[in-house]
C-alpha cells in the first residue's frame, strides 16, 4: 500500500533500476495534482469528500500514507494507493545538530541523485526548512564545493514539495511544522527562480496555508522576500503561516 516508487520490484530480491523507478512514478498520479486526483476519484467512486479527508490527513495533520489511506474505505485504499504516487523522494539519512538544534535530510530522488533540505528550530518557536530547488550550481564559486559539481539539472515541483511534506512528518512527534520555507543559493537571478519556484510556492499557498490570499499577487508582494546572506549567496523566503 501506500507509495510504491521505491519499494522492490515483484520479484523476491530484486530491486528497481532508476530508470524503472522513474519510469514506474511517471505512469502513476501526482498526489499534487488536484485533477487528475478528480479523475481517478470518478474512475474508483471515491467520494469526493473522502478525498478531502485524505489530503488534509497528508497535508495537514503531517500523517504518513498508510494512515491518510484510512481515510478512504478499505476497499479503495490498496488501488488509490497504488495509483497515486504519494513521495518523489527517498529519505536516506537524518543528522541531528547538538549545537543549534538545526536537523538536516538527506533525499534521494527516483534518479540517483542525492539533495539536502535542512531544519531550523528558530528560538521564537517559529520553525523554517531550507529547502533544495536544484542539483548543483552554475556559478562556481570559488569558495563553495557545490558550486564544483556543476549544474545537474533543476528540481520539479513535486521534489520541492516533498521535501516540505517529509520534513513536516520529521516534526510531527515534537508538535512542529514549518511556518517558513527557505529557498537557498538562488544566485542566477530572480526571474530564473520565479519560473522553477513559483509552481511549488503557489501551491504550498493554496494547500498548506492557514489563511489564503489570491494568488500570485499576494505571493509575490507579500510572502516571497529576498534577503541576501553573503553576496553571492541569496536566499528567498516564503512564509508558509
Amino acid at each position: 500500500m501506500g507509495n510504491k516508487s521505491f519499494e522492490p520490484a515483484a520479484g523476491p530480491s530484486r530491486k528497481l533500476t532508476d530508470e524503472e523507478s522513474q519510469s514506474r512514478k511517471d505512469r502513476m498520479d501526482s498526489i499534487h495534482d488536484a485533477m487528475a486526483l478528480e479523475m481517478l476519484c470518478r474512475r474508483w467512486r471515491v467520494e469526493p469528500d473522502r478525498l478531502r479527508r485524505l489530503r488534509n490527513a497528508f497535508y495537514k495533520r503531517h500523517q504518513a500514507v498508510g494512515e491518510a489511506l484510512q481515510q478512504l474505505p478499505e476497499a479503495q485504499r490498496a488501488t488509490f494507493g497504488g495509483d497515486v504516487a504519494f513521495h518523489s523522494l527517498e529519505l536516506r539519512s537524518r543528522h541531528d545538530s547538538r549545537l543549534d538544534g538545526a536537523t538536516k535530510l538527506l533525499f534521494r530522488t527516483a534518479r540517483g541523485h542525492l539533495i539536502e533540505s535542512v531544519i531550523l528550530r528558530i528560538a521564537s518557536g517559529r520553525t523554517s526548512l531550507c529547502v533544495s530547488s536544484q542539483i548543483g550550481c552554475a556559478v562556481r564559486c570559488g569558495f563553495c564545493a557545490t558550486g564544483h559539481m556543476g549544474l545537474a539539472g533543476q528540481l520539479t515541483r513535486d521534489e520541492i514539495l516533498d521535501q516540505v511534506i517529509q520534513a513536516n512528518r520529521v516534526l510531527r512527534p515534537e508538535g512542529r511544522s514549518v511556518r517558513n520555507v527557505v529557498f537557498m543559493g538562488r544566485k542566477s537571478g530572480y526571474l530564473e527562480l520565479l519560473s522553477s519556484i513559483m509552481g511549488p510556492v503557489g501551491w504550498l499557498q493554496n494547500t498548506m496555508c492557514a489563511r489564503k490570499r489570491s494568488w500570485p499577487t499576494a505571493i509575490a508582494r507579500q510572502n516571497l522576500r529576498r534577503q541576501p546572506v553573503l553576496d553571492t549567496e541569496p536566499a528567498y523566503f516564503f512564509k508558509v503561516a
